[in-house]
């Protein structure tokens, strides 16, 4: 006769290890498409197999989960389903040494996380974007931060720069008068600026100088 398979498997887990928060201790793994495990636990419904393996196991308590699961390192005694499961991140953080890192916050009963320089975590537990002002407070946003900003972007518009003066050497570009006058006048805006800027409570990305539109096709 052929038993009826199913894609679970029980584990007997030994009941002191679970209710004390231990490295659970497995008494007994059953896969339920083994012949063997079938025939041991003969039963006509899922239900009352797991009914038998209850009986046969009276010190354990039961894990239920699919063959490709494994079971999991923190285990708790669910009372609703009269089985155990893996911890949420909430319980491990109630139940257990574990300890939140310093970039993460639970938001229900798991674990997230936020970047600690940009983002904080408000009174209600909201993960939140930090204000310009924060920034410049916690002197993560300082004038030379913006310098430094500025000096990185001018270093690859003058690599555009540096393709349109080439192209208009090789005479791929003709170059007017005005052509010429714009783009002295956009080098020096950018040689200039980290220089000329002085007011922190402005973000120095909207002073950067507007590129030329022949320039563009080169950045």
């Amino acid at each position: 006769m052929s038993l009826k398979k199913y894609e679970k498997r029980i584990i007997a887990v030994d009941k002191i290890t679970v209710l004390n928060s231990y490295k659970p201790c497995v008494n007994r793994v059953i896969n339920l498409t083994d012949e063997r495990d079938l025939s041991e636990f003969y039963a006509d419904t899922f239900d009352e197999i797991v009914q038998l393996v209850k009986l046969s196991y009276p010190e354990s308590l039961l894990w239920i989960g699919e063959l490709t699961e494994d079971l999991p390192n923190d285990l708790i005694f669910d009372e609703k389903t009269g089985f155990v499961r893996a911890m949420t991140d909430k319980e491990l953080i109630d139940l257990t040494p574990k300890e939140l890192a310093e970039n993460e916050y639970l938001v229900g009963d798991k674990i997230a996380t936020f970047d600690t320089i940009y983002e904080y975590i408000d009174e209600q537990g909201v993960k939140q974007t930090k204000t310009r002002e924060q920034l410049i407070k916690e002197k993560i946003i300082t004038l030379e931060t913006e310098k430094e900003k500025a000096r990185r972007e001018r270093e690859k518009v003058f690599e555009a720069l540096d393709l349109y003066d080439k192209a208009v050497l090789r005479g791929d570009i003709i170059e007017s008068e005005e052509g010429k006058k714009s783009r002295d006048e956009f080098r020096t805006a950018w040689l200039e600026l980290p220089n000329n800027y002085v007011d922190i409570t402005i973000p120095i990305e909207t002073l950067y100088p507007e590129m030329p539109k022949i320039i563009e096709y080169f950045n």
